[in-house]
């Protein structure tokens, strides 16, 4: 009986456990595939930008981006191990309980043994009955003699049941043991991959530190080509004010409702300059302010209209292209250094439609400039866009 219950505490406290174990195993699956996921296509994408002859920027930040991946998966392959690590602490414990348990049954089963031997014969039973002093003691002695009976049977079918879950937990902990020692090999692989990636990442920096002046006239060009498209948006959304195309409406609700959901311009990219102000990767005393984030992706990739709406502005700025405004009721979305563009002004599109394709320069470097306003105010982009 003492056994069953300890079964009975074992197991349902084990399946509690098990539920939240799993769901926490399952969710380090899933952003263990996530992080391979991305570590491929920070590859693929690394591969385009021409590093045999030149290092820079797009370079970098793809080499950046699969380090932030490198290292993700480390630190989930140390998370399985830590669970791998209690899961076999558990076990030792169950482990040395059931077997103090067993040893109390082979202990008391003994005891039933020795009791037997020592009536083993027929008139010894006989004797034990026949020395009752009433016909009540007898009556009780006959009944201890069959009870001994099925308690012998009793015990050694529990132990039997002992040594079975006991043989099983010995499975277990050679299983979690070597599934340790793989996931302790992959670990070391993936750290030995993280450190050659940030070897690599430290010579890049070193080169391209060689070339601050050049650098920094890039980035100046650049900072001209942003405030022309900041022009291009506010006079394009001051425009739609003045007409009174820019309405709050049921397209406005949708758009909004739709936050942290819309899809990504590019599916296969990831942020290679966030929102806002923020350090410049290689001057480290420059600090730049984006007005929306950079997507770079691999070439041939289509750029799609993140939601339903009109095509408002179809433009060219020096140093970021090709340029799509697409209006959703009083929010805008803006699109630029495209290299294709599919649609035309007064065009209505749908949400995921292909409205373009991203510019790639003579580096190798695919990237697009994303942005979203609401009437005219700039809003993070990541803030509306699904999490990947």
């Amino acid at each position: 009986m003492r056994f069953h219950i300890f079964l009975f505490v074992f197991w349902g406290a084990g399946f509690l456990f098990s539920i939240h174990a799993q769901e926490s195993r399952s969710e380090l699956e899933r952003q263990k595939e996530t992080s391979l996921i991305k570590i491929r296509r920070a590859q693929r994408i690394l591969a385009q930008t021409k590093y045999e002859k030149e290092a820079n920027l797009g370079q970098l930040r793809a080499l950046q981006e699969q380090i932030r991946a490198q290292q993700k998966l480390v630190d989930v392959y140390s998370r399985q191990l830590n669970n791998i690590g209690q899961d076999i602490g558990e076990i030792h414990q169950v482990i040395s309980a059931m077997e103090s348990d067993l040893g109390s049954l082979r202990k008391e089963y003994a005891g039933l043994i020795y009791w037997s031997y020592k009536h083993s014969s027929s008139m010894e039973v006989l004797c034990f009955l026949f020395a009752a002093e009433s016909f009540k003691q007898f009556f009780l002695r006959m009944e201890h003699v069959a009870q001994v009976k099925k308690l012998r049977k009793l015990q050694l079918e529990e132990i039997q049941k002992v040594q079975n879950v006991l043989f099983s937990q010995y499975k277990s902990l050679k299983n979690k043991r070597e599934k340790q020692k793989r996931v302790l090999s992959s670990q070391k692989r993936q750290k030995n991959e993280l450190l050659r990636l940030q070897g690599v990442q430290k010579r890049i920096l070193k080169r391209l530190t060689r070339k601050e002046s050049s650098l920094l006239r890039q980035l100046r060009k650049k900072e001209r080509s942003l405030r022309k498209l900041n022009q291009l948006i506010k006079e394009t959304i001051r425009k739609e004010l003045q007409e009174g195309r820019m309405k709050v409406s049921h397209l406005s609700q949708a758009f909004l409702r739709k936050k942290k959901k819309l899809p990504w311009p590019i599916s296969n990219a990831f942020v290679s300059s966030k929102f806002g102000k923020q350090r410049h990767p290689v001057l480290k005393r420059i600090q730049v302010d984006n007005q929306g984030i950079n997507l770079q992706a691999q070439k041939k990739e289509l750029v799609k209209a993140v939601f339903e709406g009109h095509v408002t502005t179809i433009a060219y700025v020096p140093g970021m292209g090709n340029v799509i405004i697409l209006r959703h009721g009083n929010y805008y979305t803006l699109y630029a250094r495209l290299s294709r563009v599919f649609v035309k002004k007064g065009h209505v599109v749908v949400s995921e439609q292909p409205i373009g394709t991203p510019y790639t320069d003579p580096k190798g470097i695919t990237e697009m400039h994303f942005q979203v306003w609401k009437e005219s105010t700039k809003m993070n982009p990541e803030d509306w866009l699904a999490a990947k």
